[in-house]
């Protein structure tokens, strides 16, 4: 079956319909030269011909066109493959030889793949060489998936630039809360209100986790001039 054929196919279907159909070719195809060939059809085509092929790729196994779509430019495409290889522990190769020279919105989506996905051993490997090449900014953005020994001693270094520490809260709410104390007994009368603030969207997530002990923060170590918001 070639590109044509298969489009002529699913033209007139609803979605359910078409993606049995993908289902259905991806299955029957899979391991053939045919199915390369139509992959590559599919891949030339931008929208939804190309996240066609990714999809057919992951049902068929298909390796060779999954390790060639990690790294394009086509992020929903790039996205929807890392997904599928962060939940399975494939092709992390691919990952860290093109991180190097793979522009910021890639990385990007390499990141919010890994925290979406819980990659905590992808989170642990890329967490280093990550901060050696691009700072701290970016290794932040992978820090909520790691381990919580390893949050443990960046965060201290790293807490400035996390970018949702809601989300870390989720996360890891014991190793926030510990160093959330350590911040406001770090800072003194004159600069909890900032700590305060800067904490303040994870404080519904370490309240959830221990309500007495935040509960004990701002009694002790509160803002003195209001509770956060």
């Amino acid at each position: 079956m070639d590109m044509r054929a298969l489009l002529a196919r699913i033209d007139p279907l609803a979605a359910p319909a078409r993606r049995r159909v993908l289902a259905d070719t991806a299955r029957a195809l899979a391991g053939s030269p045919e199915l390369t060939t139509l992959l590559a059809e599919l891949d030339a085509v931008p929208g939804l011909p190309r996240g066609w092929a990714a999809t057919m790729a992951v049902i068929a196994a298909d390796d060779t066109h999954i390790r060639r779509g990690i790294g394009t430019a086509d992020l929903r495409v790039a996205g929807q493959l890392m997904v599928h290889c962060a939940r399975h522990g494939l092709h992390f190769d691919v990952l860290t030889a093109a991180l190097p020279t793979a522009p910021l919105a890639w990385r990007h989506t390499l990141y919010r793949v890994v925290r979406a996905t819980g990659a905590t051993a992808w989170a642990e490997a890329l967490l280093p060489s990550v901060r050696a090449r691009f700072g701290d900014h970016e290794a932040a953005a992978v820090l909520a998936a790691c381990e919580a020994d390893t949050v443990t001693a960046l965060l201290p270094e790293l807490d400035f630039a996390v970018p949702n520490l809601a989300a870390l809260a989720r996360r890891h709410p014991a190793v926030v809360l510990t160093h959330l104390r350590r911040r406001l007994t770090e800072a003194g009368d004159a600069g909890r209100n900032a700590v305060w603030t800067r904490f303040g969207p994870a404080l519904a997530r370490l309240v959830e986790h221990d309500t007495g002990q935040v509960v004990d923060l701002l009694a002790h170590l509160g803002p003195p001039t209001g509770l956060p918001a």
